[in-house]
């Protein structure tokens, strides 16, 4: 290697070819990706739970008040337009119908 004499340009060390990728990773990026991706979609889910202000039934009802229940408003869709119930495969208790 020729270096001009008086100036003030000294090597430290020899470059080197590289021999491989060493920036980015794809499987190391890809990884992290997922599991960002995966913990923000588990945070927005739990959020959505906790925060959850909607009245679903008799139970939260009887939480925020101490007045009773005095009427319901009848689920129309097990029955059909004549008024006839329809037959269901599974009741909402999660057993099946008879």
């Amino acid at each position: 290697m020729n270096l001009v004499e008086g100036s003030s340009v000294k090597v430290v060390d020899l470059s080197r070819v590289p021999t491989g990728i060493s920036y980015p990773s794809y499987k190391k990026v890809a990884v992290i990706g997922c599991v960002i991706g995966a913990g923000l979609t588990l945070a927005i889910i739990v959020l959505l739970v906790l925060f959850n202000s909607y009245i679903e039934g008799e139970e939260d009802i009887t939480k925020l008040f101490d007045a009773p229940v005095i009427g319901k408003i009848p689920d129309f869709t097990l029955y059909d337009d004549k008024g006839e119930r329809k037959k269901a495969i599974f009741s909402k208790k999660g057993g099946a119908s008879k």
